[in-house]
């Protein structure tokens, strides 16, 4: 079975058991997109919504560094680590790769 494609430049693509380069004598790398049109995307939308994904983003990242930094939080966290790290090193059963 063979697929052809019409650009609206007017090159031709045959792609399938016998693909052939388009009628103009160029080639193409890659198949162009087939599908159904889809629904049109608003590219302002899009990027107002990934600026203020990134905004919230940073605002929770210096919330926390800001957290982070008094003393009452920062023994939390080493207690959180020391924790963690005795309950990951205790027990004989763990299997090891060989490597």
């Amino acid at each position: 079975m063979t697929m052809v494609v019409r650009y609206d430049d007017g090159r031709v693509d045959s792609f399938g058991a016998t693909a052939r380069s388009s009628a103009k004598g160029t080639s193409t790398v890659g198949r162009p997109f087939l599908g159904a049109p889809g629904t049109a995307v608003n590219n302002e939308e899009a990027n107002m919504a990934g600026m203020i994904r990134k905004l919230i983003a940073s605002g929770v990242a210096a919330k926390v560094i800001q957290e982070a930094k008094k003393p009452h939080n920062q023994a939390k966290i080493k207690k959180f680590i020391s924790d963690f790290q005795n309950k990951n090193n205790k027990g004989g059963n763990r299997r090891t790769r060989g490597y």
